[in-house]
């Protein structure tokens, strides 16, 4: 299930977590779901705020470019680029987040610039050595974004 749904939250619970029900703040609710003419709803046992999301809009963002240096052009080079450029996107997949990139692809005769439809992702000194294993030294350029 996906959209909106109704959460019954006590007196008791309420007083204690009061803090917490405020707009703009992420929680996690725990409780039972009860289903009452075809709607959905929780009846809320517990809640606690989500720091991680808290933490992500705090951070600093970045804007990343990627470099692919093309191999060849013969049928085995564009094979292990392919594979390259496919490994690195899924890695930049696997970690969704703020931060935006661009890729360039070189070949030593031209350079083009590529600028995805999703070009989002949560860069970290982790993801920037996984690219960077992938693509070479030096073919990772981060500059944090003024907010």
């Amino acid at each position: 299930m996906y959209g909106t749904i109704s959460v019954t939250v006590f007196p008791r619970a309420y007083e204690a977590t009061a803090h917490l029900w405020e707009e703009n703040t992420v929680v996690i609710v725990r409780g039972e779901v009860q289903v009452y003419r075809d709607e959905a709803s929780i009846l809320c046992n517990e809640v606690e705020r989500l720091k991680a999301v808290e933490e992500e809009m705090n951070r600093k963002q970045y804007q990343v470019w990627l470099t692919v240096q093309l191999s060849g052009s013969d049928e085995v080079s564009v094979s292990d680029d392919k594979i390259k450029v496919q490994d690195m996107y899924r890695s930049i997949q696997e970690r969704p987040g703020r931060d935006h990139y661009e890729v360039f692809v070189v070949n030593g005769e031209w350079k083009t610039r590529l600028k995805p439809k999703d070009n989002t992702m949560h860069y970290s000194p982790e993801l920037h050595d996984k690219l960077e294993s992938l693509l070479g030294h030096g073919m990772i350029e981060a500059v944090e974004i003024d907010k």
